[in-house]
């Protein structure tokens, strides 16, 4: 048990630091607004179909 949780602490500390390096490199290749807009888009695309997931889960609860 002790094995999986250290191993999905790892996969989010990954993620994360691998998330902060493309934000970083987004920011250097697209420089000011255009950078924030593509932020946007790329959260919006994600958080949707995960906020969706979430509130169907919540509906079979």
């Amino acid at each position: 048990m002790k094995i999986k949780i250290l191993l999905i602490l790892l996969m989010l500390v990954a993620g994360i630091v691998g998330g902060v390096a493309g934000v970083i490199e987004l920011f250097d290749i697209l420089e000011g607004k255009k950078a924030f807009l593509t932020l946007g888009l790329i959260l919006v695309l994600f958080l949707f179909p995960t906020l969706k997931c979430w509130m169907n889960l919540e509906n079979h609860n």
